[in-house]
């Protein structure tokens, strides 16, 4: 179903007028109401996040065509990102804590307009849980007498509130139900209900600066647009995918919000790209795992952290993650398999380098200047943690050819992901932020009273990562172009 059968207002843009005027009057009182103390900045927050984000939700009823709703998640995008640096409309933006919610707000919109118009039932659900459940969730946590206070990334959060957020997803879930197109009846209602509330909790509960404004709507249409599509080993591979990555998190081997967010990860790829997607992750996931525990580090740099957090799972598989998406919304091309493939391959190769060079006798060296490094940083390079980088690739591309790939596509895969493996060293010794501490330690990340002496602050190593994870499937994108296949 394209569109929802009712319009209440006939022209397009008539109703872009109302909606742009009626948002700014409503910011314009909140500042009025919030000047005079009236009510406080919470209390208009709140009004004025469950009063925008309803008439959101109602955005396909307004409009035929998704331009002026594009429109005006654009401007309000740039508005509140104005607003926020300059510290006006204090109403909606005053806050103890940073957070940029207000902008995270219209982004949500403007990606879900853009990106999924034609998909308006899980439009309209997806927003109206960001409308109210969210606020609602905030309301029940800060009036408890008794908060169960709960911090899985750096947003703190309450069980009360997390369970209001449940409960009240799975009301707006199945109160819209009458909206949803025909094939939903075939799944059971409860099921549905229950898949789409616990995401969207999830995502609530997965929090940074107010980030679930942007997480809350995007996963809540994801899962139920997986809840619809999905494939026959559904629900076993997400037991399995659940009982691996506690027993990750119980060997200590990754955070707890890294734990939530790799259990999302997990929980999207089996749902666009069932078995064929899943199994090369996987492979990376326990191969590096088992490499990272039983390979001990000599390095004399003081790490981030020796277990995973959100920030690093998706640093190496959010690419992967993206273009498993795009196959669950497209012909399911067999590029874009391969593609993604290449991208975990460059996870791999990054990954076993840096445990493979734990084993050389020898200090590494720079691969710009190849002068002897600190072992740990970002940028040195060993022969056998080159070997290493190849054996990571190589494993992808043996998965590749077990999962149907022909040997072309397999030569791809092992050589974009040990290309962009040397690319992440290059970034690494050059662009990468490196700081220096009181007593002479060279870090990859800021601490007290350190300086940074090389690289610019902005690109840490999860940044790099991220670099890596995208460039692999443009060398493979190029040598499709190449070759043919």
């Amino acid at each position: 179903m394209k569109f929802l059968p009712l319009q209440f207002i006939g022209s397009d843009w008539a109703a872009f007028i109302l909606f742009f005027i009626a948002v700014l009057i409503l910011v314009g009182i909140s500042e009025v109401v919030f000047q005079r103390g009236i009510l406080t900045a919470n209390a208009i927050r709140i009004l004025v996040h469950c009063t925008v984000g309803t008439a959101c939700s109602l955005s396909p009823f307004l409009f035929i065509s998704n331009t002026p709703p594009i429109l005006l998640g654009l401007f309000f995008t740039m508005l509140n990102t104005a607003a926020l640096k300059l510290k006006i409309f204090k109403g909606i933006h005053a806050q103890e804590r940073v957070s940029y919610g207000t902008v995270y707000f219209p982004l949500a919109y403007l990606i879900m307009v853009i990106f999924f118009w034609d998909f308006t039932h899980y439009l309209v659900i997806s927003l109206s849980i960001l409308a109210l459940a969210d606020p609602l969730a905030t309301i029940v946590g800060q009036s408890a007498s008794r908060p169960l206070r709960t911090r899985i990334w750096e947003d703190k959060k309450s069980v009360q509130g997390s369970a209001a957020m449940f409960f009240c997803s799975g009301i707006i879930v199945y109160g819209w139900s009458w909206i949803l197109p025909s094939e939903v009846t075939n799944i059971d209602s409860i099921y549905f209900v229950l898949i789409t509330a616990g995401m969207s909790t999830v995502a609530e509960m997965i929090s940074f600066r107010g980030s679930d404004n942007l997480s809350i709507p995007l996963l809540s249409f994801f899962t139920m647009h997986c809840a619809t599509i999905k494939g026959p080993y559904f629900e076993m591979m997400l037991l399995c995918i659940v009982f691996s990555f506690l027993a990750a998190y119980l060997a200590k081997m990754i955070t707890t919000n890294g734990l939530f967010g790799a259990l999302v990860m997990g929980f999207l790829v089996a749902g666009y790209g069932n078995l064929g997607y899943l199994i090369p992750i996987a492979i990376f996931f326990i191969l590096s795992s088992v490499l990272s525990k039983s390979i001990p580090s000599k390095t004399s740099v003081i790490p981030k952290g020796s277990k995973r957090d959100i920030v690093q799972v998706y640093a190496n598989g959010s690419v992967a993650l993206l273009l498993c998406i795009i196959h669950g919304f497209t012909d399911s091309s067999p590029m874009i398999f391969l593609l993604f493939l290449s991208s975990v391959s460059a996870a791999a190769a990054d990954t076993w380098a840096t445990e493979f060079g734990k084993l050389s006798k020898k200090s590494p060296v720079s691969i710009i200047n190849f002068q002897v490094m600190t072992p740990g940083l970002s940028g040195g390079v060993t022969r056998i943690g080159t070997i290493g980088s190849l054996l990571g690739a190589a494993v992808i591309g043996l998965t590749a050819h077990i999962l149907g790939v022909a040997d072309y596509g397999v030569y791809g895969v092992i050589g974009a992901g040990f290309i962009a493996g040397i690319l992440d060293s290059v970034l690494g010794a050059t662009v990468q932020a490196k700081y220096q501490t009181r007593d002479g330690q060279i870090l990859e990340y800021m601490s007290p009273g350190g300086s940074l002496v090389s690289g610019y602050r902005w690109i840490t190593n999860d940044l790099v990562n991220l670099l890596n994870t995208a460039s692999a499937p443009l060398i493979m994108y190029i040598y499709i172009q190449l070759t043919g296949l």
